[in-house]
């Protein structure tokens, strides 16, 4: 594991002395939330009564969008949507709220080898071959950049409105309307549109604010402090059983970490291997058999794509020297186009450094990047634009299309770019902490308190705590691979080392164990974690580094 950088946000420790309202003051101080924005945030609005110019949205081109559906009724109409979560759940939004209200609306979702990313002309002439009424398209989660797809439809007498959230380029496609804004994900920009229709249901937003790693401050809070709860007693038949073969219990609060990790990847895996459509019937079906059907699809593709991840990391491990190197490119034929993302994803994690990977085709090739906090990968990535047949994304992740052949010029030149422009200093990874504490403070106190700043992810972190010189009572790796670790701490000022104060949890911390006696002394960087274990409920310290203590 890379050393991290331990940054302390509150300098005082917090003792039993210091009051729930002055921790709770200094969780918001150090997530710059001044008093004036404490009760929003605390207490966020309900979407429905906030204005779309709060989510960067333009609300003339919401009316006008919503005009020109209205117009269109008796027409043909497409929701293009995206292969990704956030693309599934902004495309399920669109087509429920127009199919809703008699509309002659249907979804199309690309195929990410047949279609590539986003709408292009090879799609368009399909959809009006297809359907020859057709006569407006609506993108979801995609659009900004497809200049070509646009003027085609254009050409073709087809109308279209692009709702948006990537970054645009100086030069907008020809759209009819543009409904757009950075701050939001597709599926937040498409339920502003579908809101027009009557739509309320916040899951799928949710869902796709999550999947697509927004910063949950903002309208984005907004979204998922109310979303998740609909996500937690869904009544959609496909979900619902996502949740179940996640094991997730029909009883639990569904939590962001639980769409992060369990429920987007099952979705994503239908459009990285296979046919994205398979995704967005799982989300609107209202069946249970053709939702167990789709559920176990699903699970069968995603093993695929887990499998494929693996042996893409590994492969791309082999020629990585992160010391010598700012960024980390990996190509080859063997990568599915489908995982590149979480290849790059992957080897970010575990070097901290910008990567790029490139699924190398025979003509053209894909490649998809991910980056460091503080370096905007897209923009990088655009440098080097001639080279290159499209390129689009956001400051942390990107995706292009190159031609094989200009593969090679294409990394040298980055690679150089790279090595002027990063800093050193900047790929080392930082871990701000919100305050040091003792091993016996840690308590279901605590953690109530802490849950008055939920949801957490992006922009929100869970609050992370420092306790120092805590001492092991009991240490024990767990796991078929013994790759966890367990402890059992003391705070050291007791005198008895058989006293348990707190318990703590390290996953992928099993290696640490061998290093650990009964009585050593650790510094451990954590957040709480409410363990549900036989209907017996205990708060856990979740390791998230760890260090033996002088």
């Amino acid at each position: 594991m890379i050393d991290k950088k331990w940054i302390l946000l509150h300098s005082k420790k917090v003792t039993r002395q210091v009051g729930p309202e002055e921790v709770l003051k200094i969780l918001l101080k150090n997530r710059k939330i001044v008093s004036s924005k404490r009760a929003e945030f605390l207490n966020p609005t309900h979407p429905s009564k906030i204005d779309p110019a709060k989510a960067g949205i333009s609300k003339t081109s919401l009316d006008r969008a919503g005009g020109l559906i209205k117009r269109s009724k008796k027409e043909k109409i497409v929701v293009y949507g995206d292969y990704d979560a956030d693309g599934l759940s902004s495309a399920a939004i669109v087509w429920e709220s127009l199919w809703a209200k008699g509309y002659d609306v249907i979804p199309f979702m690309p195929h990410r080898e047949e279609d590539g990313y986003g709408i292009n002309p090879g799609s368009v002439k399909k959809l009006k071959k297809k359907y020859p009424n057709l006569g407006l398209i609506i993108t979801v989660d995609n659009g900004i950049v497809a200049f070509d797809g646009i003027k085609t439809a254009k050409d073709l007498g087809i109308k279209t409105i692009i709702t948006d959230h990537h970054l645009a380029l100086d030069k907008l496609p020809p759209a009819d309307v543009i409904v757009h804004s950075t701050e939001l994900a597709g599926s937040g920009v498409a339920w502003f549109l579908a809101s027009l229709f009557g739509y309320r249901s916040l899951e799928l937003v949710a869902l796709g604010t999550i999947a697509d790693m927004l910063p949950l401050s903002g309208v984005n809070r907004s979204f998922v402090k109310y979303g998740i709860k609909e996500i937690s007693k869904t009544n959609r038949v496909g979900l619902k059983l996502l949740k179940q073969k996640g094991g997730i219990g029909s009883k639990d609060e569904v939590l962001p970490w639980q769409v992060s990790f369990i429920l987007a990847p099952r979705l994503n895996a239908a459009g990285r291997l296979s046919d994205a459509v398979d995704g967005l019937r799982l989300l609107c079906t209202k069946k249970t058999a053709r939702a167990k059907e789709l559920v176990e699809k699903l699970e069968t593709i995603n093993s695929k794509r887990q499998k494929l991840t693996i042996d893409g990391i590994d492969d791309a491990k082999k020629n990585i020297k992160p010391s010598l190197q700012k960024m980390i490119f990996a190509v080859d034929e063997s990568y599915h186009q489908g995982i590149i993302g979480l290849i790059a994803g992957k080897l970010t994690e575990e070097f901290y450094r910008p990567s790029i990977v490139i699924s190398k085709g025979e003509k053209i090739s894909r490649g998809s990047a991910r980056s460091v906090n503080g370096f905007n990968i897209i923009e990088f990535i655009r440098k080097a634009e001639p080279l290159l047949i499209d390129a689009g994304g956001h400051p942390m992740a990107a995706g292009f299309t190159i031609e094989t052949s200009k593969i090679n010029k294409f990394i040298n030149q980055l690679g150089k770019m790279a090595e002027k422009e990063i800093k050193t200093e900047d790929l080392a990874p930082e871990l701000k902490i919100d305050f040091s504490t003792d091993a016996s403070l840690v308590g279901k106190k605590l953690y109530r308190l802490i849950q008055e700043l939920a949801p957490f992810g992006l922009g929100n972190p869970e609050p992370l705590f420092l306790i120092k010189r805590a001492r092991v009572v009991r240490c024990q790796a767990l796991g078929s691979e013994r790759q966890h670790l367990k402890l059992w701490l003391d705070d050291p000022e007791t005198k008895a080392i058989e006293r348990v104060v707190a318990e703590a949890i390290g996953f992928g911390w099993g290696d640490f164990w061998q290093d650990l006696l009964t009585g050593d002394f650790v510094d451990l960087v954590a957040s709480l974690n409410l363990n549900r274990w036989r209907d017996r409920e205990t708060i856990q310290l979740k390791i998230r580094d760890l260090r033996k203590a002088g």
